[in-house]
This record gives C-alpha cells, sequence and structure tokens, in this order.
C-alpha cells in the first residue's frame, strides 16, 4: 500500500502543468500495473490527468465539478441528471 500524508505546501514547488491533487495521483500510481482502476473524488479528477492515466494504461473513475477548467462544453451543459440518469 502506497499513501502520502500532505504536510503543506513543498518547499521547493516545481513547476508543472498537473496542480496538486493531480501530482498526487500520478505519484501514488507510478508503480501500478496497466488494467488497474482507480476510483477518486472531484478533487483529484482533471481531464488531463484522466488522459494521462490512460496513456499509462490505467482507468479511472471519478466525479468531477462542473467548473472544473478544460472540462468539454458538453459536460458543462448540465451538471445535475434527472432522477435514474448516470
Amino acid at each position: 500500500m502506497k499513501f502520502e500524508i500532505y504536510t503543506g505546501k513543498e518547499a521547493q514547488a516545481t513547476a508543472t502543468e498537473y496542480g496538486l491533487g493531480e501530482r498526487v495521483v500520478l505519484k501514488l500510481t507510478d508503480n501500478l500495473e496497466s488494467c488497474q482502476v482507480d476510483v477518486f473524488d472531484n478533487f483529484f479528477t482533471s481531464l488531463p490527468m484522466m488522459e494521462e492515466l490512460v496513456k499509462r494504461g490505467i482507468y479511472d473513475i471519478g466525479t468531477v465539478r462542473p467548473s472544473r477548467r478544460g472540462l468539454p462544453p458538453m459536460l458543462k451543459a448540465k451538471s445535475k441528471l434527472d432522477r435514474g440518469k448516470h
């Protein structure tokens, strides 16, 4: 089992295209074999990170914030589904 305890902002923040949540997920999944499935909440979910995980052969499921940057317009159009829809 692999985990990371958040202890505040890193001393040397490196310039990266990923935010904090994305960096954590990518770091914690760097030793997974392909065909694994990760599940996480909307703090960690982003399109660029999910694309990177798919390139690594790791599939993922997560809730997403409708205001998340980079989401396709069709996902922003209606943030609440009707009862029974998924």
